[in-house]
């Protein structure tokens, strides 16, 4: 454990350095560590920035895992008046900005949990004193200083409370900031996932299928709720394959994101695009994309972004390219090259023929000749052709 001089208490510009030091991780996260070290070296203390999940999980974004592991067993071993332990009271209860004072309480040999017995008994007799600087929905942070008695009793607390609640005030507004870059930064992100939709209709959704951003198109393309369901929070699947696909690009994300929190290199980052063919109410077919896109981390943030790009084509427009394309690359006619599309679209060959006002036998020699033309020798292959062409494949 690091060992601090002994000085006197710090004057008003010891405090306003560690206060700008601080201020400066609002937009570059990596800094804490330094920050954290002159705030040790200050206050003569061994100082500790935690988050935790609700679950009491902690995330590692500021502390390495041992040492939080070290002061999570040792908090954990002592009892408040509540009966809770000091850790669940920090967590759950202490208001924040709270100043809990951590008394020095012998540990028994051989203990000290998953970090051998000397690092805990040395931060079980460490008093100290602790707060949490912030709560959200999904996490807590805890601020600790802890004071080594090998190098002199502790500061004053009538002295210490003030500076170490001005100090976690200080906190608190930088994580806020750090926040709302974070915010700018994820918006920024579903944006430049959008924009590489194409013009297509486009949902960004995280990984849980929560909505993070859609376009116009997409709204109109899910009206009639045949092909996906929005609350406008989270989507679902109206078919099932639609659903398969998404599952499995999820899948893919976690593992991905799981390999780059491991640190493994090589890992892919780029997942397996998902096709999948539906019709609507109106019997339109629709080609719908599922992508998963991994972004890096961005102003602060401490982990990569995740979403899941999912597009609807639009059918008139795609057909319109497919038809143009068999007509100049493949010699197709006019007439033909529309019975080919149709076919794409439509249930059976009869529903084309009713649509053109043709015969039936009109109908049997343009489709000999466009399998000649296209080289293909079924309805099932023609259509592929046609959905290659038209990007839907």
């Amino acid at each position: 454990m690091r060992c601090y001089p002994v000085m006197d208490w710090i004057t008003v510009q010891d405090e306003f350095q560690v206060f700008s030091t601080i201020h400066g991780c609002a937009s570059h996260e990596p800094s804490w560590r330094a920050a954290l070290d002159l705030l040790g070296t200050t206050l003569r203390c061994r100082p500790y920035l935690l988050e935790f999940q609700g679950s009491g999980h902690h995330t590692g974004r500021f502390c390495p895992p041992r040492e939080a592991a070290a002061l999570t067993d040792t908090l954990s071993a002592i009892s408040t008046e509540g009966g809770k332990t000091a850790f669940t009271f920090l967590l759950k209860d202490a208001p924040l900005h709270y100043p809990y004072w951590k008394p020095a309480v012998p540990m028994e040999m051989g203990s000290g949990g998953p970090n051998g017995p000397d690092d805990g008994s040395s931060l079980a007799m460490a008093p100290g004193i602790l707060t949490p600087v912030m709560r959200t929905g999904q996490a807590t942070v805890l601020l600790a200083c802890l004071f080594d008695p090998e190098t002199g009793p502790p500061p004053d607390r009538g002295r210490l409370v003030p500076t170490f609640q001005r100090l976690s005030k200080t906190i608190a507004q930088t994580l806020e900031i750090s926040c709302a870059l974070i915010e700018t930064a994820e918006a920024a992100r579903v944006l430049s996932v959008l924009a590489g939709g194409d013009e297509r209709a486009a949902l960004v959704v995280h990984p849980d299928l929560s909505v993070a951003a859609m376009t116009p198109a997409f709204g109109s393309a899910i009206a009639d709720g045949s092909l996906i369901l929005s609350d406008g929070l989270k989507i679902k699947s109206a078919q099932k394959a639609i659903e398969r696909a998404m599952l499995d690009v999820s899948t893919d994300l976690s593992n991905i994101l799981h390999a780059l929190r491991k640190a493994e290199t090589g890992s892919d980052l780029k997942t397996e695009q998902r096709f999948v063919y539906a019709r609507c109410k109106r019997d339109i077919l629709h080609s719908i994309t599922v992508d998963g896109i991994i972004e890096p981390p961005r102003h602060g943030a401490h982990d990569h972004g995740a979403y899941l790009l999912i597009q609807i084509q639009h059918p008139k427009r795609d057909l319109e390219t497919a038809g143009r394309l068999l007509h100049e690359v493949y010699g197709l006619s006019a007439r033909e090259a529309d019975l080919a599309c149709r076919l794409t679209t439509a249930r059976t060959l009869q529903d084309v023929i009713e649509a053109l006002g043709i015969s039936r036998n009109t109908a049997k020699t343009h489709l000999r000749r466009i399998f000649e033309k296209t080289n293909t020798k079924s309805q099932l292959e023609l259509a592929n052709l046609v959905h290659a062409l038209a990007q839907l494949g």
